[in-house]
């Protein structure tokens, strides 16, 4: 009974001496993985930072994660960031990817467009953009006139009569030409396009009406938002006025 008991103490003392060592070399084989382990470090959102909002150096933090987790386009530096926008909402604990953030370019067109907006740009000469007097930021109303005609067997075509009206009403310039921002004084040139902000539906106002017609803008006053109720006018309304006004 005596060595029965002493060959069952040897394989449990074996058994223990097998399973110290296999644990050792198992806590031995995590700590070599672990060191080779590369890391880096990321620049992440300290805290939410909502869309268009100037980043400050509060709103980063930079934190060390395993190089394969990290983002290829993380900003690398927090200088190269500071003061610029972001171009959409950055999460807290989210890093902070070159795409969303502001570049430089002052043709960033796509970031300067209104929720739910669209730009649309039209062809203009310096009476259609009220005399070169408008500026990027400035609201303004859209009036379009259209002719009515007839094209005889000839192909001659006859005006009968033309009809003129607002089809649009405080909407937002965002660029002169290729200018997104308001021009230093004395460097104002009679630019060859202008582009608004509008809805979808009034992009389809301002394409139709200058492919069928003529357009010419109303640059607003400042902070006037008052939508005008008006019918619209034909030239026979003209001459009429023009009779009643000869005859008083």
């Amino acid at each position: 009974m005596v060595n029965i008991n002493k060959k069952v103490l040897g394989a449990a003392l074996i058994f223990a001496l097998i399973s110290a060592v296999s644990v050792f070399a198992y806590v031995n084989m995590i700590k070599k993985a672990k060191s080779n382990i590369e890391y880096t470090d990321v620049i992440i959102a300290a805290r939410d930072i909502e869309r268009k909002a100037a980043i400050t150096e509060a709103d980063l933090k930079t934190i060390k994660i395993v190089k394969e987790n990290a983002n290829p386009r993380v900003v690398s530096n927090t200088i190269d960031i500071i003061g610029k926008m972001a171009r959409d909402k950055i999460y807290s604990g989210e890093q902070v990817i070159s795409d969303r953030i502001q570049n430089d370019s002052k043709t960033d067109l796509s970031f300067e467009i209104p929720e739910g907006k669209r730009a649309v740009s039209v062809n203009v000469n310096e009476a259609s953009s009220v005399g070169n007097f408008i500026r990027p930021g400035d609201y303004v109303d859209v009036l379009a006139t259209f002719e009515k005609f007839e094209v005889d067997a000839n192909g001659v075509k006859t005006v009968y009569n033309q009809n003129t009206k607002i089809i649009l009403q405080n909407i937002m310039i965002l660029g002169i030409g290729q200018q997104m921002e308001v021009p230093e004084k004395g460097k104002t040139e009679t630019p060859k396009t202008v582009t608004f902000a509008v809805t979808a539906e009034d992009a389809e106002k301002l394409v139709y009406g200058e492919e069928a017609g003529v357009l010419r803008m109303a640059l607003r006053k400042a902070g006037d938002k008052n939508v005008a109720v008006t019918q619209g006018i034909i030239g026979e309304d003209l001459v009429s006025v023009k009779s009643r006004t000869q005859s008083n």
